[in-house]
């Protein structure tokens, strides 16, 4: 071994240069590969990381459903609540102060009581003195769509509590307390990503101001150690008007905003993973030809009496240097953009943007880029050493070759599919990456196709309706506004919506009764059928989850009037009207159901589909109503997914870059390594065109067989992870093949593949059979 050492230290004084330059190449590859590694562990741990930093999250959220002043007080004086913050809407607005009145006041939702309940910092200014009600905080959102600064002054205007369950904010004449009020802060939470609509917090102090309309309280509890849920709802049941204080998760980032941040991060995980196997090919090969010994250079050796062990170790030393040195410069190159990341939307759950390092991630992908790019040299070089065998064609590939239609594409068939005299390993590895490259590809875009497509069409998560009147916290509906509506001649279908909730043991859940006037407008279903009689209800796939409930069992729910035992009838994409958010969440009964439940429910919303051959129906109705219109009501699982959307798509290109690079070169490959054979026919009488078309045969048969095998792979994979994605949020489920696309890109990938071809095809045609037969 030591003449191996010397060998090695006299390789290190005289080829330095190039060890820097491969030292540095596979530093700053390999970097790139660390960074979207460290960046993809920031993104998986940003929830976590938030959470921490906002004092960990609250063990539950109990929300005041049934309006009325907050009892705050009361639930921070239960047994084993340790404290609890709360905020209540309020039916009031905000304007710039001598802002023009005729423009009304801005659009934001307006609250009273403790931003700690909801946002979890304030970023700018200070938070409101409790105890007096002219000042505000607000969120970034709002003070961008006022373009407000800290220590502007608003005009509050505000409804009676009559004027607000009567007709919510369609009310004219706005009664309620008015006063002027100052913004001191600027506040964020992790609520803003789910949902972020401009939203004001007053102080608690404004609820003592006389008849002031508010609705829902939400407040936000941390119990005691020892104490849990179940302990918190036997302190409620003790309340007055227990009934309307539910129960729900004390997540400060919510399930959904995990979800989404989820699929940024395991695209984040692909993304590195492929950029890991690029690295790994293009540094391995260029590595692993650097530390190769040439033929000549290796018999010497021989004749010195080198044994093939030591010429392998002295092959792998000199292979290692770079790969080592190139490692440690790889952990200071990622550290650098490491400030980036997290990005797009879940940067905004960063507690601590900017650099950051991050030692475990680091060090272990330090190590692993040290270990892949030793086994990939250490395979290369032991197979450069093997004598070359040549392997016959196996009976089904002769088979298939007899069968061709001409002479040269039964010589394609068998120089694709069978492993050359001078190769050293057969075509297989390589079309086996093409195979799975092209499968990851064609999953990410029928995921990303049928995702799309389930943004894109509301009915495919609940909003199978265009406009929806009344959910605006208001109890009951206008008088005569169901009648107006009816009457209206472009309404094709007509629901009324009232909503409720009811409880499972400890489990609140959110309900709506329906009540069908005209047309085919109800809810989608994915199983089942809709309830029909008042002791049956429709359950969304996560509450069917919660309740271990399926088609044709039984539920049995307590509600503020009864208990019910109510049968399953179907899985519905439920609607969000009222506290519910819809989609996978929630039940669906008749609204004789949901008065059985409480007697007090009455019809509160009313869903309106128009006739489609119509346009300005929705503009035209809410002008004769006298209505503002506003945006379409979308889930916040739909607006959180909603900011992943392209994910799909870039990874799709990322994982298209590795697969064309793949093929381009499988066929040089294989084109090259049969120069021998193609001398031979040369020198046989095979002419130049001849010649051409057998190697167009090779490309495209190299090429098309894997990438369609991958592609009918990667359908069923694409279909299966988008099912999975649907159903666990509960909205429909049906895949979208996006059968152009993978047409073209099997196309594509044939095309270049003859077009990466077509050198090596021109070399073997002007180059004399002779002379390539004496140089093998």
């Amino acid at each position: 071994m030591s003449a191996v050492a010397f060998r090695l230290r006299s390789t290190l004084v005289h080829r330095w240069p190039v060890i820097l330059v491969l030292s540095v190449m596979v530093g700053l590859v390999s970097g790139v590969v660390l960074a979207c590694a460290a960046g993809a562990r920031r993104t998986t741990t940003a929830p976590e990381r938030y959470t921490a930093a906002a004092g960990g999250d609250f063990d539950a959220v109990v929300t005041q459903q049934d309006g009325g002043l907050p009892v705050t007080a009361q639930v921070r004086g239960l047994e084993g609540v340790e404290s609890a913050e709360s905020i209540t809407f309020v039916f009031g607005g905000l304007s710039l102060a001598g802002s023009d009145p005729a423009q009304g006041p801005l659009d934001a939702l307006v609250f009273s009581g403790s931003s700690r309940a909801v946002f979890n910092r304030v970023v700018e200014g200070r938070d409101v003195d409790p105890d007096v009600a002219d000042e505000f905080v607000a969120t970034r959102a709002f003070a961008d769509e006022a373009g407000a600064t800290v220590g502007d002054v608003f005009h509050f205007i505000s409804l009676t509590q009559q004027q607000a369950d009567e007709a919510g904010f369609d009310s004219p004449d706005p009664a309620g307390p008015q006063l002027l009020a100052t913004l001191v802060g600027i506040v964020d939470g992790a609520s803003q990503i789910e949902d972020p609509t401009p939203t004001v917090v007053m102080p608690p102090a404004l609820l003592d101001l006389p008849d002031i309309g508010v609705s829902q309280t939400v407040m936000s509890v941390r119990l005691r150690d020892g104490f849990d849920q179940a302990d918190l709802r036997r302190g409620l049941d003790t309340l007055p008007e227990s009934h309307s204080l539910a129960i729900g998760s004390g997540a400060v980032v919510s399930a959904d905003i995990r979800s989404a941040v989820r699929t940024q991060a395991i695209s984040m995980w692909i993304l590195t993973a492929v950029a890991a196997g690029a690295a790994l090919v293009v540094l391995g090969q260029v590595i692993s030809r650097f530390a190769r010994l040439a033929d000549d250079e290796r018999d010497r050796l021989r004749q010195l009496g080198f044994t093939d062990r030591l010429v392998l170790a002295e092959s792998l030393g000199r292979a290692f240097v770079p790969i080592v040195l190139g490692a440690v410069l790889a952990v200071g190159a990622a550290i650098i953009p490491s400030g980036v990341f997290p990005t797009g939307f879940a940067r905004h759950l960063e507690p601590r943007p900017g650099v950051l390092v991050d030692p475990a991630t680091l060090g272990l992908g330090a190590v692993a880029v040290v270990i892949a790019l030793g086994a990939w040299s250490l395979i290369a070089l032991t197979l450069s050493g093997r004598a070359a065998r040549a392997q016959a064609s196996t009976s089904a590939i002769e088979g298939l070759a007899a069968r061709s239609p001409s002479a040269t594409a039964a010589t394609g068939v068998r120089f694709a599919f069978s492993r050359s005299r001078r190769g050293r390993s057969s075509a297989g590895g390589l079309a086996f990456a093409v195979a799975i490259t092209t499968a990851l590809l064609v999953a990410a875009l029928e995921f990303g196709a049928s995702l799309h497509r389930l943004i894109d069409e509301p009915f495919r998560y609940g909003v199978n309706h265009d406009l929806a009147l009344g959910d605006d916290g208001s109890r009951t509906l206008a008088p005569d506004l169901v009648q107006t509506v009816a009457d209206d001649e472009d309404v094709a279908s007509l629901v009324l919506y009232g909503s409720d909730h009811a409880r499972h043991g400890t489990l609140d859940i959110q309900v709506l009764g329906m009540h069908l006037l005209r047309g085919d407008g109800a809810p989608t279903l994915t199983s089942g059928r809709l309830p029909s009689a008042p002791d049956e209800i429709a359950l969304g796939r996560s509450t069917a989850r919660d309740l271990d409930a399926s088609v044709g069992e039984s539920v049995e729910l307590e509600g503020a009037s009864s208990t019910r035992e109510l049968r399953v009838t179907g899985i519905a994409v439920i609607p969000g009207f009222g506290a519910n958010e819809g989609v996978g969440s929630g039940g669906l009964l008749t609204m004789e159901g949901l008065q059985a439940l409480n007697g007090d429910a009455v019809p509160n919303v009313i869903a309106v589909q128009f006739d489609g051959s119509t346009s300005g129906a929705a503009e035209r109705l809410l002008a004769k109503i006298g209505a503002p219109s506003g945006e379409p009501f979308r889930p916040s699982v739909i607006i959180n997914v909603d900011r992943v959307r392209d994910v799909p798509y870039l990874l799709a290109a990322l994982i298209g870059v590795l697969c064309l690079l793949t093929v381009v070169n499988m066929v040089i490959g294989s084109v090259r390594s049969r120069q021998r054979e193609f001398a031979i026919l040369r020198a046989l009488g095979a002419g130049g065109r001849w010649v051409s078309a057998a190697v167009r045969w090779q490309s495209t048969l190299l090429t098309i067989v894997p990438a369609s095998v991958g592609a009918l792979a990667g359908l069923v994979v694409g279909r299966r992870l988008f099912v999975e994605f649907a159903d666990r949020m509960g909205a429909i489920d049906g895949a979208l093949v996006p059968v152009g696309a993978i047409l073209a890109l099997l196309a594509a990938v044939t095309v270049i593949a003859n077009i990466a071809t077509a050198l090596p095809a021109r070399n073997l045609r002007r180059l004399a059979p002779a002379l390539q037969l004496h140089a093998e």
